[in-house]
């Protein structure tokens, strides 16, 4: 038997020649063109003893629980006994093929064909036997097409029990149309005993399987699955047992917090309890999908065991379309839940605190007294003892999955919500309470805050009623403090005003004494002119006299007929013939430009020049009256202008032009006398003053009165031509001298009147105390003299100037 080889240590097991895999490198597998066969290929038959396990139905091929879906599975559709071919490979002088590859005919299984490729000297390695499962014909089938198939292959030994067994799980298709492995064993062992005769021995047994994943299902023979249980059996308790244990845990979880098991054991007991653990339902399929995808594995070559147990473990746990309450009380002790497949529900059934502390403790893993036999036996009851082993674990496999997800996902999630709601009831009554509490506790702290609030209250009042009468007496003081300042301030006032009236006062005693001053120089001044024209008046009458004697001497123009005139009088020079008999021409002056006869040279006879009349006697200043030094009105014109005036040709004005210029000049001088009392005084210090007028040597001197010039010739007769044309020119000459005299006088005036407003706004500023009166002293008598002798002469000589 293979299980009695495994266990001797002569091969098998899914790696007992190495990891399966794919590749094999045979052109003839690589493009699917048929090949030769080589060796002889037969159906292995069954034994006596093969054929009695077959007849046999062990537990996991049990009819128990069959109804729904698990019975029409078993008796119609192919089985897996009509998937499953065995097979044996004779190859005869295996030791004399130098072939590099060696394929078996095409055989049969599950609907499809298959062959096995060997490689006596191994594929891709050295010194391997090289053994593959391989798809006959792939390239001709149906794009999309895959075979899932576990298969074993046993290169067989003259000792059974030193055969060598290999198995594998592969999903083939067109990438991956064959699989095995590439050191199947050593081949140097190949001659120790597994060739008989030169004849190598090739087993070969495959299951086609038709997975299912909504819900377990069968996958093996029940002869192929015997043998693979004796061998992996271990493997798949292990994993059970793994997923038991896990789920165990979380259950256990819940019984560590002695707490939280009491509540939920208080809640299963409750009538809410046992209502949630009623409505804990949920859908078959969901759970058997769940199952399917936990524990199948296409790479596992445990997974098809895996599989027959959980569907005999399904099939044991579904009622079909019974009541389960009824159902219920038929169960087996130690069943807690139950499915129907018919009905797609799944539920718990029990009482449920019973199966969670069962299911969370040890008494899980405990089994029947038939696994006390030793490991040794490989008889009939050895077999049904492992199977009945493997039925077990995947009813309580199942049974677990359902009852933890049921707990997980419907009766912890009530327990939840019924804590909650607990939870949430404590919370609304400790906050009612909290409330009650706060209450209490708010009316107190409000009754404290009032007597609080009351006393704070009283003490304000105090506080501001100390500081009110704090602040009378403060205010008290002020103002007995300020009425002393008041009082200080109007004294300072009261002087301030008396020293400023004071100041005004003596402002204007200043003012009148000056404006006094002003008024006595300029009295001064009129009778130092009066006196000035009385003795030229006197001096003139003197003169009159001495003109009309010096008359008599003048002699007759030159004998030579040309006459000598004036110039700038064309009526006069132009004829001789005009002259009177009884008097002389006058004779020109070199200044005039009269000169010379026409005989060329020889000097004419002239007229005698007139004495000077003025009153020094000085000849010095006598001159034509054509000639001056400056023009009129300047500076230095203004002394030669009264000297000047005392020429010959004044004397031919009579006594009443004297005695009318004497009277004229009196006049002007009491107007200037007026003038200066009327005028203001001079602008207070700290003012910008106007220029004042030219005084020293810049300013034109007072000159003489002017004496009447009539008297120069003598006589009271009628004038002759050469006197008038004198006088004509003379006269023109004086009116142009009075045209610039006027003009003088018109910028004095101006100025005069400039100098009246500036002293009205310095009066208007002395007068409201604004004027700082330490920054320049007044005007001394002598500037005002000088101005005043200025404006005089200028106003003297333009009144008493003959032709105005």
């Amino acid at each position: 038997l293979r299980a009695a080889a495994a266990n001797a240590g002569g091969g098998g097991g899914g790696g007992g020649g190495g990891s399966a895999g794919g590749g094999s490198s045979s052109k003839a597998a690589a493009n699917g063109a048929p090949a030769a066969a080589d060796g002889t290929l037969s159906i292995t038959p069954d034994s006596p003893a093969d054929a009695e396990w077959r007849a046999r139905r062990g537990p996991l091929d049990s009819s128990e629980g069959g109804s729904g879906p698990w019975g029409e599975e078993d008796s119609t559709g192919l089985q897996p006994t009509d998937l499953y071919g065995k097979f044996t490979w004779k190859i005869e002088n295996f030791s004399e093929i130098s072939k590099r590859e060696l394929r078996s005919n095409v055989f049969e299984v599950g609907g499809y064909k298959w062959y096995i490729l060997v490689y006596p000297q191994g594929c891709d390695v050295h010194n391997h036997l090289s053994l593959f499962l391989c798809v006959a014909d792939y390239d001709k089938l149906l794009p999309g097409w895959s075979h899932f198939a576990q298969f074993t292959i046993a290169v067989v030994n003259k000792d059974p029990k030193k055969s060598k067994y290999s198995d594998t799980l592969h999903r083939f298709c067109k990438k991956e149309h064959d699989w095995g492995w590439k050191k199947f064993m050593e081949l140097s062992k190949v001659m120790e005993g597994f060739t008989v005769a030169d004849t190598l021995v090739i087993k070969a047994q495959v299951q086609v399987i038709h997975e299912k994943p909504a819900r377990p299902f069968r996958c093996l023979e029940p002869q192929y699955r015997r043998e693979l249980v004796r061998v992996y059996l271990t493997n798949v308790e292990g994993i059970c047992r793994r997923f038991l244990e896990e789920k165990r845990e979380g259950l256990a979880k819940v019984r560590e917090d002695a707490n939280k098991w009491a509540a939920m054991r208080d809640f299963l007991a409750s009538p809410a309890g046992k209502e949630a653990a009623q409505t804990a339902v949920e859908k078959a399929d969901v759970l058997l999908k769940g199952i399917v995808k936990r524990f199948f594995n296409e790479k596992e070559v445990t997974s098809t065991l895996v599989m027959d147990a959980l569907y005999c473990g399904c099939r044991a746990l579904d009622i079909g379309a019974q009541d389960p309450n009824v159902v219920a009380t038929t169960f087996k002790p130690g069943r807690s839940v139950w499915m129907s497949v018919a009905k797609n529900k799944s539920a718990m059934a029990g009482d449920l605190v019973t199966a969670f502390e069962r299911a969370s403790g040890n008494a899980l893993f405990d089994f029947d007294d038939e696994n006390a036999k030793g490991s040794e036996d490989f008889g009939a009851d050895a077999v049904e003892r492992d199977e009945r082993r493997l039925a077990e674990l995947g009813r309580r496999t199942i049974e677990m999955f359902v009852l933890s997800h049921l707990f997980g996902s419907k009766v912890e999630v009530a327990f939840a919500e019924a804590q909650a709601i607990k939870m949430q009831e404590a919370l609304i009554a400790e906050e009612e309470e909290a409330e009650r509490a706060a209450a209490e506790e708010s009316e107190a702290k409000k009754s404290k805050k009032a007597r609080q609030k009351q006393r704070k209250k009283d003490k304000k009042e105090a506080e501001e009623a100390e500081e009110a009468a704090k602040l009378a007496e403060e205010e008290a003081a002020r103002a007995a403090a300020q009425a002393i300042v008041d009082e200080k301030n109007a004294a300072e006032r009261r002087k301030r005003e008396q020293e400023e009236k004071e100041r005004r006062a003596r402002e204007a005693e200043e003012l009148e004494r000056r404006k006094a001053e002003m008024a006595a120089l300029a009295a001064a001044q009129a009778a130092a002119q009066a006196e000035a024209a009385a003795a030229a008046e006197e001096s003139e009458t003197s003169e009159e006299s001495d003109a009309s004697s010096a008359g008599s001497e003048m002699v007759s123009a030159n004998e030579g007929g040309s006459s000598g005139g004036v110039s700038g009088d064309d009526d006069v020079g132009s004829s001789p013939a005009n002259a009177s008999p009884s008097k002389q021409s006058v004779p020109s002056s070199p200044a005039t430009g009269g000169g010379g006869g026409d005989d060329g040279g020889k000097p004419s006879k002239t007229l005698p020049v007139p004495r000077p009349l003025n009153a020094g006697g000085n000849s010095s200043n006598a001159s034509s009256p054509l000639q001056g030094d400056s023009a009129p009105g300047t500076p230095a014109r203004s002394g030669s202008v009264a000297a000047n005036a005392n020429d010959g040709f004044e004397e031919a004005a009579g006594k009443k032009s004297k005695k009318a210029a004497a009277a004229e000049r009196a006049k002007a001088a009491e107007l200037l006398a007026k003038q200066a009392a009327e005028q203001p005084p001079p602008p207070s210090p700290g003012k910008k003053q106007l220029p004042s007028p030219r005084t020293g040597a810049d300013a034109p001197k007072a000159s003489k009165p002017e004496t009447d010039r009539g008297g120069a010739f003598g006589g009271d007769g009628a004038l002759t031509a050469v006197e008038a044309a004198a006088l004509r020119a003379h006269a023109s000459m004086l009116e142009q001298s009075l045209a610039e005299r006027s003009a003088e006088v018109t910028r004095l005036k101006r100025e005069l009147s400039q100098a009246h407003q500036s002293m009205a706004v310095m009066q208007a500023q002395v007068a409201a105390g604004s004027v700082d009166r330490t920054a320049t002293p007044p005007m001394s008598p002598a500037r005002v003299d000088s101005d005043l002798g200025d404006v005089g002469v200028g106003v003297g000589v333009g009144v008493g100037t003959r032709g105005a």
